[in-house]
């Protein structure tokens, strides 16, 4: 920690109001809300397989580093010295690993791995860089959290790749009752063992989705082709209700609950972010294709 103090407080002596506000930035290229815009862009719009697959490896990326940052339990660089500058707000959770390095880690090595283009690995390598020394200049990671972080990240990646074709045909083959229990039970029940905000938000979302992908693939069979102009449009309005539930649930469902922390404010929380799930895997692809922003599957394939 001393060491890391050290390279902090180097990276902040550069510090300009113009250099903080650009790495506070390019540390959302790793955040959650990030994900939320990708992984809905990819599944709606480019590839839909692939983006509940990357759906499906971020949320277990988000589940891996709550357990990790419960069983390491660290501080972060602004709790140890009060030399270093907190900038942006403040974290709550613990410092090892980095969740913006893991997930960045994760996120854009995957979308390097679906395009396998040596132009798009050289991108998220830099932004995978970027992200973890935006992190250690904002004063809430140490260097060895965000190296941490990244290691992480790249172990998800590389399992990732080396199973996700085997258990995407073992998924896709279980009839839906069997997906709604599993959908429900598995993430209720880890909630006995590990109850945090992270968690519970995560198990929520993977709840939602996993509800969600098995009405699609039961019922609803989008297709993501269209023109560029529908496909834009398809991204817009569903991200607006993701946002709606996102925004607008937090404020409502956090004067329901008052104080955070309570029983009451983490089943809402699991509510709201299952919600969000929900939305994006299940109900607005079937929504869109009744409203003709989308078409099904079958439908191309009889032209």
């Amino acid at each position: 920690m001393t060491w890391g103090i050290g390279v902090v407080l180097a990276l902040q002596a550069l510090s300009t109001p113009t250099l903080d506000a650009t790495f506070l930035a390019i540390t959302q290229f790793g955040s959650a809300e990030f994900a939320l815009l990708v992984v809905p862009l990819v599944y709606w719009c480019i590839d839909k397989r692939f983006g509940i697959r990357l759906a499906f490896l971020f949320l277990a990326s988000v589940l891996a580093n709550a357990v990790l940052k419960a069983l390491f339990n660290t501080p972060r660089p602004y709790q140890v010295d009060s030399r270093v500058r907190l900038i942006g707000p403040e974290e709550l959770s613990p410092g090892f690993p980095s969740g913006h390095a893991q997930f960045a880690t994760t996120v854009w090595g995957a979308l390097a791995w679906r395009a396998q283009r040596r132009q798009v690995w050289s991108l998220a390598i830099v932004i995978m860089v970027l992200v973890a020394v935006s992190r250690v200049y904002l004063g809430v990671h140490f260097p060895h959290d965000v190296l941490g972080g990244m290691l992480f990240g790249a172990i998800a990646l590389l399992i990732f790749a080396r199973v996700e074709t085997a258990w995407s045909v073992r998924l896709a083959a279980l009839p839906f009752g069997a997906h709604v229990a599993l959908a429900l039970v598995v993430p209720l029940m880890s909630l006995v063992v590990v109850a945090n905000r992270d968690w519970v938000a995560a198990t929520g979302t993977l709840s939602g989705l996993w509800i969600g992908y098995a009405v699609e693939r039961r019922w609803v069979h989008f297709a993501v082709t269209g023109s560029t102009g529908q496909r834009a449009l398809r991204f817009i309005a569903g991200i607006l209700v993701v946002a709606a539930i996102y925004f607008g649930l937090r404020v409502t469902f956090g004067a329901v609950a008052g104080v955070e922390e309570t029983p009451l404010w983490y089943i809402l929380r699991y509510v709201r972010y299952g919600l969000v799930g929900l939305w994006a895997s299940g109900l607005w692809p079937l929504i869109a294709v009744r409203v003709r922003l989308a078409a099904r599957e079958e439908d191309n394939l009889g032209r």
